[in-house]
């Protein structure tokens, strides 16, 4: 089958989505399909790679509003009917807009995956145009869609109330190589590794941070992780006035080896995030084997608890003080079972293949609904 995959920016510092969809795209690859990722970029002009066995195509921007682009535009114009099935990342952008409407024009099938866009704290951001942009210009993007991904089951319950077509629930998965980085964990090592927004709650760990140390607890924290909007200037100016400063290391956006390394040492990851849908980076976190800190937002917090791989807290800077000090207090034998839960925790849940499977069998399933073009 030919799969279409259209995203915005899959540029590494995007975050999570940005590196899903290649592991997805891999996954889909290797069971034979041909897969084509297509995405906006900062670059100046149409760019083209297939290194990694699939396609992808990047085009230039023309706008920063709505992330506009004329030659992706087009491109989608031309190319749509070639392909026998589609998935749209995100809504509220132009290529999403773009892509549903050709794709229906040309009856080519296609899915929406709305990263969390649906769920009711992202839509309290500006929330009349966003309302108005969905009953009057994306109306028909998830009217037309034959069934919508959701990676948590809190999503799928929020975005049927903005669609009447089906909504699969089909976790992310997490690369193999992050059970197998050599752990080498300083207790007192604290990490965020996030996209820095402001629901991720980065200025309730700056503030436990400063409990941490009144406490007379030697704890360094690390911050991984950029923004597009100023918030990590503002947080590095919260944790100079709190006189943490000195203990906290911004470390930007990582990957690759230096990501690897980050994570051998961790002591303990926290994410004070009032909602995730998947969230990646804990799952990255729990595979390597590291404790975990998160609120009952983070979709994993129900597994987390019951395979006992960290603990579950308010967004409160001295609940997660407690939660970190108690982790870092537990014995050898109790910080390894817990650092051991995680691995096993995302060993039996969330695995790229099993990822690429639930989404062919939600095709497959749906399928013969559609009017579209015959299954191939």
């Amino acid at each position: 089958m030919k799969i279409l995959i259209g995203m915005a920016s899959i540029a590494e510092d995007k975050g999570g989505p940005s590196e899903a969809v290649h592991n997805l795209a891999a996954a889909l690859t290797h069971m034979g399909h041909e897969v084509t990722i297509t995405a906006t970029s900062e670059k100046k002009s149409i760019s083209e790679d297939r290194t990694s066995g699939y396609r992808v195509i990047e085009f230039p921007l023309t706008l920063g509003i709505w992330e506009y682009s004329r030659t992706y535009g087009d491109w989608i114009k031309k190319n749509v009917s070639k392909y026998d099935f589609l998935l749209i990342h995100s809504v509220f952008r132009h290529h999403s807009y773009k892509y549903s409407k050709v794709a229906y024009s040309n009856s080519v099938n296609f899915a929406l995956r709305t990263h969390g866009s649906l769920n009711q704290r992202d839509l309290e951001n500006k929330k009349l145009l966003k309302w108005l942009y969905l009953k009057l210009v994306e109306r028909t993007t998830l009217q037309r869609a034959r069934f919508i991904w959701a990676t948590a089951q809190d999503e799928a319950q929020q975005a049927r109330i903005w669609t009447g077509v089906p909504v699969e629930t089909i976790p992310l998965g997490v690369g193999r190589a992050f059970f197998k980085i050599d752990r080498n964990p300083n207790r007192n090592k604290i990490l965020f590794l996030a996209r820095i927004a402001k629901k991720k709650g980065l200025e309730h760990l700056i503030a436990a941070q400063k409990i941490l140390l009144d406490r007379g607890l030697e704890t360094r924290l690390s911050i991984a992780g950029d923004s597009s909007d100023g918030l990590t200037q503002k947080m590095k100016a919260l944790a100079e006035s709190m006189g943490v400063l000195q203990t906290t290391t911004f470390l930007g956006h990582i990957s690759g080896a230096q990501k690897n390394e980050i994570l051998s040492t961790a002591g303990v990851f926290v994410l004070p995030s009032l909602d995730e849908n998947f969230g990646i980076s804990v799952a990255e976190a729990l595979a390597a084997g590291i404790p975990v800190v998160i609120t009952e937002g983070v979709s994993h917090a129900s597994k987390v608890r019951s395979y006992g791989a960290g603990l579950i807290v308010e967004r409160s800077a001295t609940q997660i003080a407690d939660a970190v000090e108690k982790i870092l207090k537990l014995d050898d034998v109790a910080y390894k079972v817990m650092s051991e839960s995680g691995s096993r925790l995302v060993s039996d849940s969330y695995s790229w293949d099993n990822s690429a499977r639930m989404l062919l069998d939600a095709i497959d399933k749906h399928w013969n609904a559609w009017a579209g073009k015959p299954k191939p």
